[in-house]
């Protein structure tokens, strides 16, 4: 199937249309290399000592492109990003192209980091479930009266979600109990 060539675009153009759709520029890409090699967006190719035909009739087939071409990503000499195809044979310099919608066609399919929660931590939420002070107000003088010692903070936290099946903030528990202490 022939296309025409005005749909092409260099590499570097292809970077930045997964660049602007929110890729990081080197996995921008990767999401190239990856996509030639496993035929998700072919890269389309001609000799540079040619003029630039109407038609290009020979994608790279993916076999190729995955055993002897890598698409990388550099800062040129202007401090803008370009894309390079390397691993082309000397002798035979050439021009390479992708196609514009193949290439946006990437962007539905990229699966995008979205916010990892950190480890450790609870999910935020309003801290005012139950009245989780209360009962830990109420607990802790129950403790004292008993004659134990002042409960730490992962006890009492401990304590809120066997009883209340909430486990609120250590920091804002730790507040407290200071504040019952003193």
């Amino acid at each position: 199937m022939k296309k025409q060539a005005q749909k092409r675009i260099t590499p570097t153009e292809a970077l930045h249309i997964l660049m602007d759709g929110g890729l990081t520029t080197h996995a921008a890409a990767a999401r190239l290399d990856q996509a030639v090699k496993i035929n998700e967006c072919r890269l389309w190719h001609h000799h540079a000592d040619e003029a630039a035909p109407d038609y290009f009739d020979e994608p790279v087939p993916p076999d190729y492109a995955a055993q002897m071409l890598t698409i990388v990503a550099h800062v040129d000499a202007d401090g803008r990003w370009q894309a390079q195809v390397r691993g082309v044979p000397y002798k035979h310099p050439w021009i390479f192209e992708f196609d514009a919608d193949e290439v946006r066609a990437l962007l539905s399919r990229a699966k995008l980091p979205g916010p990892q929660p950190t480890p450790g931590r609870r999910k935020p939420g309003p801290e005012l479930r139950h009245d989780w002070r209360e009962a830990i107000m109420r607990e802790v003088i129950r403790r004292l009266l008993a004659g134990e010692k002042m409960p730490k903070a992962p006890a009492m936290l401990q304590f809120c979600e066997d009883t209340l099946g909430y486990q609120p903030d250590i920091r804002a528990m730790q507040r407290l109990l200071r504040e019952l202490q003193s």
